[in-house]
């Protein structure tokens, strides 16, 4: 019973951490976090995503990617999660959110000008 219970709390550590993190959240160097952040908002975008596909990426080399997959391994997570239904629905909800704010907010810099 103590075991099933251990995993349970375990289970809601992991899906609050992957639906509250934010990227800018976590403690990645500057060059790292820039790489990321126009197309990760959430953990949850990290640890669905794979070592290959960040490596693909532009601003991304292989010192950043292992930042990031140390990191992932410290909190007790590893790309290419497999996340229960509900976990992604909440983290693409979150993403949304976080994507309509940072076009909102870049209009209304842009009409302060």
């Amino acid at each position: 019973m103590t075991k099933q219970i251990e995993q349970t709390e375990e289970l809601q550590r992991l899906k609050t951490l992957i639906y509250f993190v934010r990227i800018q959240d976590l403690e990645l160097s500057t060059r790292t976090y820039n790489g990321l952040r126009n197309d990760f908002f959430r953990l949850s975008d990290l640890v669905t995503s794979s070592r290959r596909s960040l490596l693909k990426m532009t601003n991304l080399g292989k010192m950043s990617v292992d930042e990031i997959e140390n990191l992932l391994k410290s909190l007790g997570l590893e790309f290419e999660m497999k996340l229960p239904d509900e976990v992604f629905m909440k983290a693409e909800r979150l993403k949304n959110k976080a994507e309509q704010e940072w076009r909102h907010r870049r209009r209304m810099f842009r009409g302060s000008k």
